[in-house]
């Protein structure tokens, strides 16, 4: 039987110091009971696309990782001040051309560094990826999660950008 549980996850643009200039507000929510202890981990990426281009390739502009001990979960990630630079081939993407979405959110339960059966991964059957522009998410968005059941396992991915 497969089991979703939607996570209400609001992503608000505020004003953020050090290298990068603003960060996306996280705030995790279930709806449901969420495994989650000491060694849980969350992450959740960020790519970047030219919209000139018919298919584009997806450049990684952040990952971010935290740890899950408790239910709600809220998280900052930085986000550049000019993500549309990052996004390969770089320099050649103007803001207004510049789109990113959500995507690689996962919640690795026991905390092994792997995606295994039994934690919780996105599920784009339920929902596409958030996308955005530079100026961030306009609301709140649900982001469903449900079991990871694919039989293998994937490293947790590291932080990145």
């Amino acid at each position: 039987m497969r089991r979703v549980m939607s996570l209400a996850v609001p992503l608000v643009l505020v004003a953020g110091c050090g290298s990068d200039g603003r960060t996306f507000q996280l705030d995790v929510t279930s709806n449901g009971a969420m495994p989650v202890g000491g060694a849980s981990k969350f992450t959740l990426s960020i790519y970047g696309y030219d919209v000139r281009i018919l298919d584009p390739a997806a450049t990684l502009i952040r990952t971010q990782n935290a740890d899950a001990t408790r239910m709600p979960l809220s998280l900052d990630i930085g986000f550049p001040d000019n993500p549309e630079a990052l996004i390969e081939p770089l320099g050649s993407v103007d803001a207004a051309s510049a789109r990113f979405y959500i995507a690689d959110v996962y919640l690795d339960v026991d905390g092994d560094h792997r995606i295994c059966d039994g934690d919780l991964a996105q599920d784009f059957g339920m929902a596409p990826p958030v996308r955005f522009g530079t100026e961030g998410p306009a609301a709140a968005v649900a982001m469903p999660l449900t079991n990871y059941t694919m039989g293998t396992c994937q490293v947790f991915p590291d932080e990145k950008r």
